[in-house]
């Protein structure tokens, strides 16, 4: 879920670094959005390369090409992407995560804890506190990456990822106790991911050629009305096959559980024509 999430605050950090533009960009743009959203991320590569080529000066397609490219390993190149959004006049703590994180895929720690901890107090995305303690504690400076990575788990308590992190953490500070706990959280919840992905697929083949009651009785075995990760998912699933009628309820009860969660707002509030 939380590749989801970061995707669409992308594409909303992308939207605010400029102006609307010229028509032909604005397809290859518009185009490349919905590819990127699919996790299609080859051919939203080339739908943004379009929209560079339509406007090299225009800071927005740097950016969401810079995320496609990084979405696909090709690391240096989404890099050079970036850092043309901070040669254009529009650098923003957007770009400064995503260097970040290039960092800490690059294992130059010491410069991924610069960028990422430069807006740790007003992150971007809600997983920036979770790879700058990743950064620390890859570093070597257990302490500070416990302090972070306990931020992370309070802000994503669902995301396998951090409880598996903060295990780890927890074990090379000798809390075998707190390591147990966390440990067993990662399994629970990396196993119910597994699930709810096998989910998803089942959802997404019976939207594409199943009759519509059919699809709706399978996509809502993975409704949950106090899981609001899987309701996002599922209206997200809904909305991007057309039915935005079966999207509304479980994206407002996602709302409900989650006040804060800008995905379940942004999906809930999409105008559908």
């Amino acid at each position: 879920m939380i590749r989801i999430v970061v995707l669409l605050f992308a594409l909303a950090a992308a939207n605010a670094l400029g102006q609307a533009p010229p028509a032909a960009e604005e397809a290859h743009l518009s185009h490349g959005s919905q590819l990127l959203q699919q996790q299609l991320y080859e051919e939203a590569a080339k739908e943004f390369e379009e929209a560079v080529a339509q406007d090299p000066k225009d800071p927005r397609a740097h950016m969401q090409l810079g995320v496609a490219l990084m979405s696909l390993g090709r690391d240096d190149e989404a890099r050079k992407q970036f850092e043309q959004v901070h040669v254009q006049g529009a650098a923003s703590r957007y770009v400064t995560y995503y260097l970040g994180r290039l960092d800490l895929l690059a294992n130059d720690y010491p410069s991924a804890i610069g960028k990422l901890s430069s807006i740790a107090e007003n992150p971007p995305f809600p997983d920036t506190v979770f790879f700058l303690g990743v950064a620390y504690t890859s570093n070597g400076n257990t302490a500070a990456g416990l302090k972070w990575l306990e931020q992370a788990a309070k802000r994503m308590p669902r995301d396998y990822r951090v409880h598996y992190r903060l295990a780890r953490a927890y074990s090379s500070a000798g809390r075998e106790k707190d390591a147990s706990r966390e440990y067993a959280l990662y399994s629970q919840l990396r196993d119910a991911h597994k699930n709810t992905e096998t989910a998803a697929r089942d959802c997404t083949a019976a939207l594409r050629s199943g009759p519509p009651a059919t699809a709706f009785a399978v996509c809502h075995r993975m409704y949950d009305p106090n899981d609001p990760d899987k309701l996002t998912l599922l209206g997200q699933l809904f909305g991007d096959a057309g039915d935005y009628a079966d999207a509304l309820q479980p994206l407002q009860r996602a709302v409900q559980l989650d006040p804060g969660s800008f995905e379940a707002w942004h999906n809930g509030q999409a105008d559908p024509r």
